[in-house]
Parts: C-alpha cells; structure tokens; sequence
C-alpha cells in the first residue's frame, strides 16, 4: 500500500466555506483522512510550504485539439499594423507545411483591413497559409491555400482572399485536417499543458466533428499512458461501427 502525508498546505472546507490549514493523507490514490495532525508510520512525506490544495478540475467539454493547435501556432493579437503580421508570418518561415495564424482583429491595427491575398502572396507564395480573425468568423488565405482547400464553387476571379460563413469553416477545417500526426499529439500536449495550468486534470474532449476520419480518436488512444491529465475522448462521427472495431 501507497501512502503520502501531504504536510504544510491549506484546504478548502466547503462547510465553514473557509481555507484550513491541515494534513491529508492519501492512500493508493484515495485521500482517506485530513486533520490537523495526523501521526502515521511508512508514508510518504510531502511539504507542500504553505500551498493551497485543491481537488483537480473536469472540463466537461473542450476541443482540444483546436486549443492546443491554435496555442502552437501564431498569435496576431498584440500586432498594431500590417508591417507586425507580415514579421510574424516571415518569422514562421516556409519550411512548415502549412501557417496558421490567429487572433487577427483588423479593428485594432492601423490599417483597419485583413491584408490582401496578392500581400500574403508575395510573403509566402508556395505554402498554404491562413490568418484567421479573433471571433473565427472569417479569415484570409494566399493563393497557395486556396489551391489546395475544395471549395465546392470555384472561387471568382475577384477573389482577394477574404472569406466568410461556410467558406471560412471550410478553408479552417481543411488546415486543422492537414497536420501530421507529430502536430497533432503537440497540439494535445499543448492542451494537456494549459489545462494544468488552470488546475484541470480530467478533460472530457470532443474530437472532430462528424464528418472526421478517426485518427485523432486512435492517435489518442494511442498515446492516452502518456499524458499526465485524464483525457476522455468523445468522438463526433456518424459512423459507430468504427469506433467499436
């Protein structure tokens, strides 16, 4: 049997709705007593130095691969003028397969416009690259993305890259579906590292969307011994068969 005294550290009591300090011993896992004082033989001593201790957090519902992937990728809300976005776009560099940029709000910087295709063309005329805006509502692409992404209607020749509703779900999906498989376990590690940081150890995450293949669901699955939070993968497809296989 596993035995830990945490010592030193602060807990909160629901019923006085007050921080105690007290002991908690933990036995395989399971607190089993907290006390002022607690005298036990073969545990495990941790001083915790005045810290204050609390049961970890669930999050019910998240799309953490999105999260982390948006957190490995390049944040655009501290820019002030279009000469910032085309830094940080240059700074990625075109070694990457695809660019994915977000938090973008034309609102804040000088211009008060998303930059141009023929602008994001000229930066990075061979790799598809994306700058999404901070409500995610809309985005701007180079001519390289629009290449590769299906719209189902063909784009007109007016085209400068802005895009908008269904067309901008699509071009983000399409990015979010064309990372390799060493992107996609960063982007949940990302995940697993800012969920610690707010005290969250279970994680109940929605994959994909219905349409989705599963190879989030079997990469997780996969690689679940390895994370140090709980992940609980809901998988959002039609087809059941295949999970169950």
């Amino acid at each position: 049997m596993t035995k830990t005294l945490f010592t030193n550290c602060f807990v909160y009591n629901s019923v006085s709705e007050k921080f105690e300090k007290l002991q908690i011993l933990v036995e395989n896992g399971v607190i089993v007593r907290l006390a002022e004082k607690i005298a036990i033989d073969n545990a495990t001593i941790e001083d915790l130095d005045g810290s204050y201790l609390i049961p970890g957090l669930t999050d019910a519902h998240t799309h953490s691969f999105e999260g982390g992937l948006y957190a490995l990728s390049i944040d655009m809300g501290d820019v002030e003028c279009l000469d910032d976005v085309f830094d940080k776009l240059n700074e990625a560099g075109a070694s990457q397969k695809v660019i994915f940029a977000y938090n973008f709000d034309e609102n804040r910087i000088r211009e008060k416009r998303f930059p141009t295709m023929k602008e994001l063309d000229r930066l990075l005329p061979h790799t598809p690259l994306l700058v999404r805006r901070v409500d995610g509502h809309s985005c701007v692409i180079n001519r390289a993305a629009a290449k590769k992404i299906p719209f189902p209607n063909r784009l007109p020749a007016t085209f400068d890259g802005l895009l908008r509703r269904e067309e901008n779900d699509l071009a983000a999906h399409w990015f979010h579906r064309n990372v390799d498989n060493e992107t996609i376990l960063r982007a949940y590690q990302k995940a697993e590292e800012i969920a610690i940081q707010n005290g969250v150890t279970t994680i109940h995450t929605m994959l994909g969307d219905a349409e989705y293949d599963y190879l989030h669901f079997e990469l997780l699955l996969e690689h679940l011994p390895e994370f140090k939070v709980e992940f609980i993968p809901y998988p959002q497809m039609f087809d059941v068969s295949k999970l169950r296989e």
